[in-house]
């Protein structure tokens, strides 16, 4: 038996479809309609034993996934198969699929275009194909993260003659597989993908990771209708659920799966708008840690090293490494709490000295007790503190308004008279705003971080436009990096309240480890 799950919000040919699969179905067979936060019309209800209409109660976010993920709970079906709401098929698709199926395959029948007013297949006017392949566009081609399928029909001429191949992607308004292999995988994953976007790069990407194939079948069809301005849409998106989507995605499979990602493009090469240089373009940065000889030759993206960088691979922590945590305990106390959390859980079991204004229960604990604002020479004084309280080689400081990733604790500088400087940071706002590299994230040897202080505050001037220790001449600075960013977070309540960015850098709403900015704004300061 074959269930067939076709999602609905709103839709103005659902009865149609409905109607169709019935038709042209020759085998065994259920119709499960989900019909998302509203009732369709009695004149519109289809009335057959083997229709079975599950309704979801209305919400302010789109539930498709939701939906087929109870449809399929339900089914009865050996394979299950989900279909959009504007969809006609051929003649005997449900045997067709069945018989020339595999079990750890995902079908796709060939696509061709839908006159649904004529409930017919669209009389062509040009020379376009029907859809048979998808690829994946170039990443940098989209206007922000995202993977995107687009219609491949240069493969599709090429291979006409093959009635069953790959494809790397397809659209996602149908799709055939078993009941088996849909739970085995966990599809329609809501968590990070949301209600609704991503479905089949999720299904694809999935299913070629675990040894699967996905499948375009020319022995059989349906025609999908564009709905375009005509029609419109009927699932109202939110356009934030749909950038959460597709920046979960796009981490997902660009990051956290690089190496299948790689594996996968290679296996599918020609793709139209791809470069021949394509892996040095998604992933300038193909080790974890860089090394730059001086601040001028600083990426001028945190993805964009220089030729002239010197490449490390980072160790599990740098075991003889102090953390210094700087606070001027002018920031909120619950923002305090979570920056220390995050601060904690990323640097392990390091020791830890805190220098702050007032006590504070976090490490080694140093109180300056004093009235006097937190100044240029105030911070230069408490990090005086802190590094003289260490006992370790090396030391890293800490600020009371930055996340900072766990690779930020595995460097250990390969030279004892430089500071280094953490060259990939952003700063928090509605979106990451990329900083310099600035006082807020180095590391040194703690010996020669202790002298060069005292050599600055000795002529140090405690004055309006003094010059910080990470800007001072007499410092030699050197920067290092990784994937994963320090984040400032500018709450209002710091020392300083405004972050110095780069305007030559375009921000961005996701950034690796650490999310879309306004989940991580929403966790700071709920």
């Amino acid at each position: 038996m074959l269930t067939v799950v076709i999602p609905s919000k709103t839709e103005r040919f659902l009865q149609r479809t409905i109607q169709d699969v019935l038709e042209k179905a020759t085998g065994d067979i259920e119709i499960l309609p989900i019909v998302d936060g509203y009732y369709p019309p009695k004149e519109e209800i289809v009335t057959d034993p083997r229709v079975r209409y599950i309704h979801l109660p209305a919400q302010p976010y789109s539930q498709k996934r939701h939906g087929i993920n109870l449809a399929i709970s339900q089914a009865k079906g050996e394979y299950v198969m989900s279909l959009d709401a504007h969809c006609m098929m051929a003649k005997g698709f449900d045997t067709q699929l069945a018989k020339d199926h595999q079990p750890n395959w995902v079908q796709i029948p060939r696509r061709n275009r839908l006159d649904a007013e004529n409930w017919s297949l669209q009389p062509q006017s040009d020379n376009r194909p029907p859809i048979d392949y998808e690829y994946i566009m170039f990443p940098p081609l989209a206007n922000d993260h995202a993977i995107h399928g687009f219609k491949w029909d240069e493969r599709t001429l090429s291979n006409w003659n093959v009635r069953i191949d790959n494809t790397i992607q397809f659209q996602g308004s149908c799709w055939f597989m078993t009941k088996k292999w849909f739970q085995q995988m966990g599809f329609m994953q809501v968590e990070g993908y949301t209600g609704w976007g991503q479905e089949a790069e999720e299904i694809s990407l999935t299913t070629w990771q675990h040894g699967g194939r996905v499948i375009t079948n020319k022995n059989t069809w349906y025609a999908h209708l564009h709905k375009g301005p005509v029609y419109g849409r009927m699932y109202h998106l939110s356009r934030d659920e749909n950038r959460r989507s597709y920046a979960y995605s796009y981490n997902k499979w660009l990051v956290e799966n690089k190496v299948f990602f790689i594996s996968l493009v290679e296996k599918f090469p020609l793709m139209p708008g791809w470069p021949s240089d394509w892996k040095k373009r998604l992933w300038p940065e193909n080790t974890t840690t860089i090394i730059s000889n001086t601040i001028n030759d600083m990426p001028k993206t945190s993805n964009q090293p220089t030729k002239s960088a010197t490449l490390f691979k980072a160790p599990e922590r740098n075991k003889d490494l102090t953390v210094i945590y700087l606070t001027s305990n002018t920031e909120k106390p619950d923002f305090e709490k979570k920056i220390i959390a995050s601060l904690k859980e990323n640097s392990k079991d390091l020791p830890l000295v805190s220098v702050s204004v007032k006590p504070l229960k976090l490490g080694k604990n140093i109180t300056l007790n004093t009235k006097t604002p937190v100044s240029p020479a105030t911070t230069l004084k408490m990090l005086l503190l802190g590094l003289s309280e260490s006992k370790t080689t090396y030391a890293v400081i800490a600020n009371d308004d930055c996340l900072y990733p766990p690779e930020y604790f595995t460097f250990t500088p390969p030279s004892d008279d430089h500071l280094y400087q953490y060259a990939n940071v952003w700063a928090l706002g509605g979106k990451y705003w990329q900083k310099a590299p600035y006082d807020g994230a180095q590391m040194a040897n703690r010996k020669y971080w202790i002298e060069s202080i005292k050599t600055v505050l000795k002529n140090y001037k405690d004055e309006p436009g003094a010059i910080l220790l990470t800007m001072s001449a007499s410092i030699d600075k050197t920067t290092w990096t990784s994937e994963n960013p320090v984040v400032n977070c500018k709450s209002t309540d710091g020392a300083r309240r405004f972050p110095t960015v780069l305007r030559n850098v375009l921000p961005r709403r996701m950034l690796a480890y650490w999310g879309m900015a306004q989940d991580l704004i929403t966790k700071l300061y709920s």
